[in-house]
């Protein structure tokens, strides 16, 4: 696994996980927490547009967790006011206050969340190392999560959920029994890495389902890839605040330009050197040098400009760009849909399809770019060769292009 890191400078930081561990996450019934299986209401968002207010939260348990509270409460703050100004930034939730009613137009995250000491009506607690003996019902098992969003009410009528996100225990025995797991991720570069981590959680309460590889925000391993040793100590290499500065944007849901895709092929593993001998569709099409280990790529809306280099750490060398394409098409899809209960009073307007369907189209995004357009290299700028290019959120893309006679998908790195 690889999570890319753009520094100021135009190059990238590289985190390295070499494995995974296997998180069983409930799905269904009252465990809310993204992709598997959902049953009716499941994959709701928590709260709509009718909910102003939303009391929350935070216990944590300083004999099992190591960042203190005061930190805690910070990254909660900072999780929730950034997924906020994220759903409010898309298009599709740019219109004016009150639309819910109107033909069933959806705005998300609009609530104002209010923090107080957990009681009885409270609506969502954040658990940090510690669960209540209810609780523990919905996560018997801890050793094996890395943290998990529990939804164990819901109001039909109203469409309002109320539960917990746990984050799991960095020390006692709710900790998690992996070894791969690092002990210390959590007071990790200021609790960066727990920032994301429950971002990732809030993202299921807002309704988002698992949605990308394992590198995005929201993709099905991220949290326990993100956790690992092999991750933070690759982490640890990197500059502190350009760590802190890329793992915290969560503008992750549509496509984004311009950015850079920099890479270097690891030269050994363990001392050894690791050869290179199948010819890299990549490095033909685009007359890069077969024992060159290096590429950069930096994209524009429609267009693109390649680098190479031989080593880690050598300079850039100009291999081609492509020409401006003039054709280019946007694809908008759905991210978030909502399962309307019979009983619900919050819609009072429907478009027919929701009536007859009972599923409401709750947020879209544009997901795909796609344009067309002749790559010149530099050592044959007069013999273009055509490439098909779709751009993917969170910096993933891919390209198809004719290699050796043949058509190829020669270069993937996709998000979803």
């Amino acid at each position: 696994m690889e999570l890319k890191v753009k520094s100021t400078a135009g190059c990238f930081l590289w985190l390295l996980s070499s494995a995974f561990i296997s998180t069983p996450i409930c799905e269904g019934g009252a465990i809310s927490s993204g992709g598997g299986f959902i049953y009716e209401t499941e994959a709701n968002p928590w709260f709509m547009e009718n909910t102003k207010e939303v009391p929350y939260c935070v216990e944590v348990d300083p004999t099992a967790f190591k960042l203190n509270q005061e930190r805690v409460e910070q990254i909660v703050v900072k999780a929730l006011d950034n997924w906020k100004n994220v759903f409010r930034d898309l298009d599709h939730n740019r219109f004016q206050p009150g639309a819910s009613d109107l033909v069933g137009r959806v705005r998300l995250a609009t609530q104002t969340f209010i923090r107080e000491t957990c009681g009885p009506s409270t609506a969502l607690r954040f658990q940090f190392g510690r669960l209540s003996p209810p609780q523990r019902l919905y996560i018997p098992d801890t050793t094996f999560v890395i943290a998990q969003t529990v939804r164990t009410s819901y109001d039909e009528v109203n469409m309002r959920g109320s539960g917990f996100i746990y984050i799991s225990a960095d020390k006692g025995p709710l900790k998690p029994s992996s070894p791969l797991i690092d002990e210390n991720r959590w007071i990790f570069n200021n609790g960066i890495i727990l920032y994301r981590v429950l971002a990732h959680e809030l993202g299921h309460m807002f309704g988002l389902q698992h949605r990308g590889g394992k590198d995005a925000l929201m993709g099905t391993m991220h949290p326990e890839v993100i956790s690992r040793k092999s991750t933070t100590a690759d982490l640890a290499t990197q500059d502190t605040h350009e760590v802190q500065r890329v793992l915290e944007n969560l503008n992750v849901l549509s496509v984004q330009v311009p950015f850079t895709d920099a890479n270097c092929l690891p030269e050994s593993i363990n001392g050894l050197p690791v050869l290179h001998d199948i010819p890299d569709l990549k490095k033909q099409f685009f007359n890069m040098p077969q024992d060159w280990h290096c590429y950069r790529l930096d994209f524009e809306h429609n267009h693109f400009t390649v680098y190479g280099s031989p080593h880690k750490g050598d300079p850039w060398e100009y291999l081609g760009e492509t020409d401006v394409a003039n054709q280019s098409q946007e694809i908008s899809l759905e991210l978030i849909s909502i399962q309307l209960p019979a009983q619900q009073r919050v819609f009072s307007k429907l478009p027919p399809d929701s009536r007859a369907s009972g599923y409401l189209p709750g947020l879209s995004a544009i997901t795909r770019h796609k344009f067309q357009a002749p790559y010149r290299s530099a050592a044959s700028p007069s013999a273009p060769s055509w490439l098909n290019v779709t751009l993917l959120p969170d910096h993933g893309y891919e390209m198809e292009g004719v290699v050796n006679g043949r058509i190829e998908v020669f270069q993937i790195n996709a998000s979803e």
